[in-house]
């Protein structure tokens, strides 16, 4: 009998199996793949890894694939993983001596979730490795868990430093939505049967990933309200609320929310970055110390169940931007210190543009520590830039480098506007539009610039595009208003 079975459940999976097969092909001893009805590649792929491959009809089930593949895995043990999901390198000889144990034990391991695009990765705790038994079985018919049938058994359930690494959050928004639609229904079926908490938690997460923040707001209260819900969902919940609320201007309710997510969690890194952009809106000093504290706790190991680790080098930025908008030069030291520990170029560039005093030369010169990645943080930074002449020097060095980035002309844009070189910042402003992802605010600043030039056929052209984002349910409510008001003001010129 085999010591270890990887079992899992697929469905068009090509794109990230090989790679999770290969991560697992010299630790486990059995591969069980259910396939649910894919249409690429996913089965041969797993034939290549000598996977026994079983077929199942899917019936809007997970729990019910998954226990259909424990039912044809042979293993003592059982270790379960998504296609896109790898065992860490490092966890492979403590896997191995793991499953030499003779015991009823359920071993929790670190599932952590990677999202780039935003600098963080959400580290959870979930019972992926068992001792096989007949009597174990999935329960949920989305986000399945195991470790209910594991108590009812009579099993331990003990914490392991096996790393399994989640790159589900790594893909295109299109992809993410198509799996949150496919999740959305599944849920709503099981909140009409059984409206706990947690599931309510689930939905508002899956409404979240969909953009409708109407729902995902309901749901995220009716988690609050029960105080059953484990701390750290609560206190998620609680920050998902403050920052809709934070997004939308209403900064009071936003730090009552926050507040309590505090209380409920103060050591988690993401609620106090949240923490740090409300107290700051507030002029409240105590925002670098909730900067500080996510720093701190970003360096740490994983505490409980459910942790969100931000990327150090954001808090970083955070910290510094909070540090020169209360001119607190002794935490923006801190912070630069701590960013020339990873990124000396970075730390050494915003030295001497805000603490030691170098010659605008230099100053450019020092600028190609400004690429692709920090773009967003250094335009940032540069709101704080007080020197007219140095900062226009700054943008026009780096447009060539950055002519198709919306969020540069944008600011770019804004900033030739406040220097009245007008004509320029048209010009600019006009480009960033040629973008899919061109800013809100540039529409404002067209508007501004046609409204001033009588520019009757620009401002409706202008006014097409600010119908269609009040049309879009992903426009905060907060710009919705504020595109309304613009239209009234467009609105006149035109009759």
């Amino acid at each position: 009998m085999p010591k270890l079975t990887l079992s899992m459940i697929v469905k068009n999976e090509e794109k990230y199996l090989r790679e999770c097969l290969e991560s697992v092909k010299d630790t486990v001893d059995e591969i069980v793949i259910v396939d649910t009805g894919s249409e690429d590649k996913t089965v041969e792929i797993a034939k290549s890894y000598n996977a026994r491959i079983f077929h199942f009809k899917w019936i809007n089930d997970f729990s019910a694939a998954r226990n259909f593949a424990l039912s044809n895995s042979t293993g003592n043990w059982i270790l379960y993983l998504d296609a896109d999901e790898r065992l860490s390198s490092e966890s492979v000889k403590k896997l191995k001596n793991l499953v030499e144990i003779n015991e009823l034990i359920g071993f929790k391991c670190v599932v952590v979730s990677l999202d780039e695009k935003l600098g963080i990765s959400q580290s959870m705790k979930y019972t992926r490795l068992f001792r096989n038994n007949s009597d174990i079985q999935f329960e949920g018919k989305v986000h399945e868990q195991i470790e209910n049938s594991l108590i009812k058994n009579n099993y331990k359930i003990i914490d392991s430093e096996i790393i399994i690494y989640h790159q589900g959050y790594n893909v295109p928004k299109e992809e993410l939505k198509f799996k949150a639609e496919r999740n959305l229904k599944l849920l709503l079926n099981e909140y009409k049967n059984n409206k706990s908490s947690y599931n309510a938690y689930q939905l508002a997460n899956t409404y979240s990933a969909l953009d409708d923040s109407t729902n995902a707001l309901k749901y995220f209260k009716e988690a609050i309200v029960d105080e059953n819900l484990i701390r750290e969902l609560r206190a998620i919940s609680y920050m998902n609320l403050a920052d809709y609320e934070m997004r939308n201007q209403n900064i009071s309710s936003s730090k009552e929310y926050i507040d309590k997510a505090i209380k409920l969690n103060p050591n988690q890194s993401l609620i106090n970055i949240v923490a740090a952009q409300i107290y700051a809106k507030l002029n409240l000093s105590s925002a670098i110390n909730h900067c500080i504290n996510a720093l701190k706790q970003s360096k740490l190991n994983l505490s409980s169940d459910q942790e969100i680790f931000v990327d150090a080098e954001k808090i970083i930025y955070e910290g510094i931007l909070i540090s020169l908008q209360f001119g607190d030069m002794h935490s923006l030291n801190y912070f630069i210190e701590n960013l020339k520990k990873n990124n000396k170029d970075e730390g050494n560039f915003i030295e001497i543009l805000f603490i030691n005093k170098y010659n605008k030369n230099e100053i450019l010169i020092h600028s190609t520590a400004i690429n692709a990645v920090n773009i967003n943080n250094f335009l940032r930074i540069f709101n704080f830039i007080r020197n007219a002449d140095l900062k226009l020097e700054l943008f026009s060095n780096l447009y060539d480098r950055f002519s198709t980035n919306s969020k540069f002309l944008n600011d770019f844009g804004a900033f030739l506007i406040s220097i009245n070189q007008t004509t320029e910042a048209k010009i600019i402003l006009e480009s960033s539009l040629l973008n899919d992802d061109f800013e809100d605010s540039t529409l404002f600043y067209l508007a501004s610039i046609y409204l001033s030039t009588n520019e009757t056929q620009k401002l409706e052209d202008l006014l097409i595009i600010i119908e269609e984002k009040i049309n879009n349910d992903s426009t905060s409510l907060f710009s919705k208003n504020k595109f309304k008001i613009l239209v009234n003001k467009i609105a006149p010129v035109l009759k």
